[in-house]
């Protein structure tokens, strides 16, 4: 008899944490549940830390509305301002780029795309004064796009904590001072 009981308290003991595994499995890996509090919970504790996190969540924001979809919307951005067909407005905070674009066409495409919508940034070169690249920014963290020849831009003020390569050309960040 006591066998008996020693082994239901052992099967009874591994149907638990058979349980608990597809639990956290489901939390973790389900999109919904992913980005809630208790999924940010589970995925500190597995080891990804706040910035790599945001970096991870902005790539599938990314590979949600489509990598391609989302460079030429850029491309067509840029064209734009480069041909002079939109103005930009210079800022100065603590951002990625140093110009603020706005357009119709932007405003309708992160409206839709995005919960919170982004600054939409541009930080033109020097010598021609031409955007080779478009910042979705949103404070600390955001979004370089670009051609598919686009390497990750650096900027000697900031230091850039977490970045990740979602496609050729197309990068997502967080940053701090």
């Amino acid at each position: 008899m006591r066998i008996l009981n020693f082994r239901n308290a052992i099967l009874f003991k591994l149907a638990i944490v058979v349980i608990g595994i597809i639990i956290f499995y489901v939390l973790f890996t389900c999109t919904n549940l992913r980005y809630s509090i208790v999924g940010h919970i589970i995925r500190f504790s597995t080891g990804e830390n706040g910035a790599a996190q945001t970096v991870n969540d902005l790539s599938d924001k990314v590979n949600q509305i489509g990598s391609e979809k989302l460079r030429k919307w850029a491309i067509e951005t840029m064209d734009e301002y480069n041909s002079g067909k939109i103005k930009g407005k210079p800022i100065e905070c603590c951002s990625a780029g140093n110009i603020k674009v706005i357009s119709r066409n932007i405003t309708n495409f992160t409206v839709t795309h995005f919960d919170v919508p982004p600054e939409v940034l541009l930080n033109p070169e020097k010598k021609d004064n031409q955007a080779k690249y478009i910042i979705l920014s949103w404070g600390a963290d955001g979004i370089y796009i670009g051609r598919k020849d686009l390497l990750f831009p650096r900027n000697p003020f900031y230091c850039i904590y977490c970045e990740k390569q979602v496609t050729p050309g197309i990068y997502t960040y967080f940053m701090s001072r």
